[in-house]
């Protein structure tokens, strides 16, 4: 990850929704949990029950003052860091994968397979073809 995309707290809140990002994890699905009336579902309201839990029982962890390895931060700071896992680990729910992966492809201009393979057909990426791409040099 380039420093330039993120900065270093940010990279402290993907670590820690990367290791939270699953924290008791059940075995099933959360259409299961729905479909079942899990009081999981019930208590979220059949939104991300899982994700949602992951998170509540993270925090409820991190709280404790022999884990808190947090307790440092500012209140802006833990309202930052807060909102950044939530907004991470509420993404790992599958359903929203489609409507995430469309927002960053235009976001951040993403090329498709097909878009790629146009380009080096037609010769758009020019005289260098794909070998441009990582800067090398066909002199």
């Amino acid at each position: 990850m380039t420093p330039a995309y993120a900065d270093p707290f940010t990279q402290m809140c993907m670590f820690i929704a990367a290791l939270v990002h699953d924290y008791e994890h059940r075995g099933v699905t959360n259409d299961y949990l729905v479909a079942t009336k899990d009081e999981l579902a019930l208590r979220y309201n059949d939104r991300s029950p899982q994700e949602n839990h992951h998170l509540a029982a993270a925090f409820r962890v991190l709280a404790a003052p022999p884990n808190n390895f947090l307790a440092h931060l500012g209140d802006g700071e833990w309202a930052r860091m807060r909102r950044c896992v939530i907004d991470l680990v509420l993404a790992t729910d599958m359903k929203q994968h489609f409507a995430i992966m469309g927002h960053f492809a235009s976001t951040h201009r993403v090329a498709t397979h097909e878009a790629v393979k146009a380009a080096l057909a037609g010769g758009v990426l020019g005289p260098g073809g794909a070998s441009g791409l990582n800067g090398a040099s066909n002199s």
